[in-house]
């Protein structure tokens, strides 16, 4: 894996929840748009608006990538090549939270030597549902856990580097940004129509009904769902967790080529989110992944890729904030070092750090070794939470942010 986020092998990835109350280390706010227009209170919190005990995470999967390529050559020489995937994670009071990861890009070079591999980014997205979850143990196989996904009463979306919403903290800003609508004119120009929309209108329009789907719980593992959206009975539920920012950065392309030497390459796809609480505390998210033997045929839509490895990491710690003193749209955040990993990698393996458990440390402690018909043979271990944290952490950090686009510069952390 490059030096971007983790300091971890692609084996092993993270992602946390912004969970905890430091109170008193409430972060500088940076634009009076991101204050809600409405109150929201939480089914977590006390009447006094304090943080109960957040609800546990319990379990973790993630999805296999998909790869979709959409051609409109020879018509127009132009198409573009998704990857995307999911996780889902489930919390001890019934509720669950579903991610949608997408990375679109469009003119891919991929060249014979050299690492020079490129290609244009065209839009990423992570979509983010809440709500309420049922389930059961599969009667023919006690490893397959059958759920059944409410219709969410919540949506968080980070938008291309240039969007964030969030039903539960809805914004004058928000509201204008999704109500506003695009046409063009007699010279072929984009042309806004401003408007205003609520975040009930946005969550009737951007959720699901229900969804039905599977788990193998020993490899933290979900099918990718194709999600429909449209669900006109959808209620808002009431959270009060604090989030008082979101911001995505755009996606990265690395490319890493064995030829001529192996006939081999991968191609690599990141973006990074990043969520800030009233509290003080942050959750820092990367979605990774890695294809090799990418097709993308000059006509037709049967472009192929072979899946590698995909994951979300999320990196848990607390923050500070300050407006840019010559920039007032620009602000600098610093990130502590991070003191929470929860992992979801590659549709195998879920770690986290606050809520270690036996299955983890085994599978954190065990090591791999090529034997002398060169195959790759395990020697078990265990790993405790506090090393596996040591060992996969990243130290503290200083980003930029821009409120109104909720925009996040790309972070790199140096070895």
């Amino acid at each position: 894996m490059k030096k971007s986020l983790l300091l971890l092998s692609l084996g092993a990835i993270v992602s946390l929840c912004a969970c905890g109350s430091n109170e008193g280390s409430a972060s500088k706010t940076a634009d009076s748009s991101s204050t809600p227009v409405t109150e929201s209170s939480s089914t977590k919190t006390e009447s006094s608006g304090k943080e109960e005990k957040a609800a546990k995470l319990t379990q973790a999967f993630s999805s296999p990538a998909r790869f979709t390529y959409a051609n409109s050559r020879p018509t127009y020489n132009y198409y573009t090549a998704t990857y995307a995937f999911e996780t889902l994670d489930l919390f001890d009071d019934g509720t669950y939270q579903l991610n949608e990861i997408s990375m679109t890009f469009s003119g891919v070079v991929l060249p014979e030597e050299g690492n020079g591999g490129n290609g244009n980014e065209r839009t990423n997205f992570v979509k983010r549902y809440y709500g309420k979850f049922t389930s059961s143990k599969d009667e023919l196989d006690e490893d397959i856990l059958n759920l059944s996904l409410g219709s969410p009463d919540r949506l968080v979306v980070f938008n291309d580097a240039s969007e964030f919403y969030d039903t539960a903290n809805w914004t004058a800003l928000m509201s204008k940004k999704a109500g506003t609508t695009y046409s063009y004119d007699e010279n072929y120009q984009l042309v806004p129509t401003e408007g205003e929309k609520s975040a009930l209108d946005y969550l009737k329009e951007n959720v699901f009904t229900s969804l039905e789907l599977s788990a193998v719980v020993s490899e933290a593992k979900i099918d990718f769902e194709a999600i429909t959206v449209g669900n006109e009975n959808a209620k808002l539920g009431t959270y009060k967790d604090g989030l008082n920012g979101g911001y995505s950065s755009p996606a990265q392309f690395t490319y890493a080529n064995m030829r001529p030497s192996y006939n081999y390459y991968t191609m690599e796809f990141d973006m990074q989110t990043l969520e800030t609480y009233n509290d003080g505390t942050y959750v820092l998210n990367q979605y990774s992944s890695l294809f090799s033997g990418v097709v993308l045929p000059e006509s037709g839509n049967d472009g192929t890729a072979n899946e590698r490895a995909n994951y979300q990491v999320s990196l848990y710690g607390t923050y500070t904030s300050e407006v840019d003193d010559l920039d007032e749209d620009t602000t600098h955040v610093h990130l502590s070092e991070a003191t929470r990993i929860v992992n979801r990698n590659d549709a195998s393996e879920f770690y986290d750090t606050a809520n270690w458990t036996a299955l983890m440390s085994k599978k954190a402690g065990t090591t791999y070794s090529y034997d002398e018909n060169y195959q790759l043979v395990p020697t078990e271990g265990e790993k405790s939470a506090a090393e596996y944290l040591a060992e996969n952490k990243t130290p503290a950090v200083d980003a930029d942010v821009l409120p109104k686009e909720g925009k996040l510069d790309f972070i790199t952390f140096e070895n």
